[in-house]
């Protein structure tokens, strides 16, 4: 038996299948404060960077990750075009 689109209308695929396919737009960091400075580490992406106020290693991160995929297919780390760190 074979499936007819004009009978049962198209294919679709499940909630998590199209949530697996769908580029995400975020990209999650992991920050931690040391003794004299913060460390903060991308968690889908290899982008590590520091810095001596939580502001300052926001801005070094999203700097660090804008160069990391500076050239590069966004969808090739699974994420959108618009990303949101």
């Amino acid at each position: 038996m074979s499936y007819n689109e004009d009978e049962f209308g198209p294919a679709t695929s499940s909630p998590r299948q199209e949530a697996s396919l769908t580029p995400q737009r975020t990209v999650k960091a992991l920050i931690r404060k040391g003794e004299e400075y913060y460390f903060a580490e991308c968690v889908e992406i290899a982008v590590v960077t520091q810095g001596k106020t939580l502001d300052e290693t926001l801005a070094n991160l999203q700097e660090a990750v804008a160069l990391h995929l500076e050239g590069e297919d966004p969808a090739e780390f699974g994420l959108g075009v618009k990303r949101l760190l």
